[in-house]
């Protein structure tokens, strides 16, 4: 199985980008790679990080960075403030990613847009494994051993109805 590649998600997701944006929010922002390309596209980033030593390398790349855990923190932003919100390969991490969603609807423009990356548990090669009664956990890809929480395509759509979203598309992306 190909391990999971951040680089390959983060170019997939910056592809999505809407030239007219002004505002993003990057939940997980890690080192502020994503968000300071985004920047560079003249869209202003706020990271959201709960690794300190990450969030502070992000605090020189973003306009404005909240170091802490995205499901108990108070959020500091206005309601409407944000035209898109990035969630690269962050909400199959979260304890609780239904109140993630809700918690941040509110501060979402309401023609604003969700990017999300999340690896998707009936990729055929889990499902191989699954059927040689396998469920391995590896340091990175589809079954990190990070991940609190595995979404098919139809749960994954589920969580975002459940979240207040109207879901416009889904993509595979092939290269994974």
């Amino acid at each position: 199985m190909m391990k999971r590649n951040s680089n390959i998600m983060t170019t997939y997701l910056l592809k999505k980008i809407n030239g007219s944006w002004e505002t993003a929010l990057d939940v997980g922002c890690g080192a502020g790679n994503s968000g300071a390309a985004l920047e560079d596209r003249g869209i202003t980033v706020y990271g959201i990080e709960a690794f300190p030593e990450a969030a502070q390398k992000a605090e020189t790349k973003l306009s404005h960075v909240l170091c802490g855990d995205i499901e108990s923190a108070v959020l500091p932003y206005n309601a409407g403030q944000f035209d898109c919100i990035l969630f690269g390969d962050v909400l199959e991490h979260l304890v609780n990613p239904w109140s993630v969603l809700k918690k941040l609807r509110p501060y979402l423009k309401k023609d604003g847009t969700v990017l999300a990356c999340v690896p998707n548990v009936g990729h055929i090669s889990v499902v191989l494994e699954l059927l040689a009664g396998k469920w391995t956990y590896r340091d990175a890809g589809l079954m990190d051993q990070g991940h609190l929480r595995f979404f098919t395509r139809e749960e994954l759509i589920s969580l975002f109805k459940a979240g207040g979203y109207e879901m416009k598309s889904i993509e595979a992306e092939r290269s994974l």
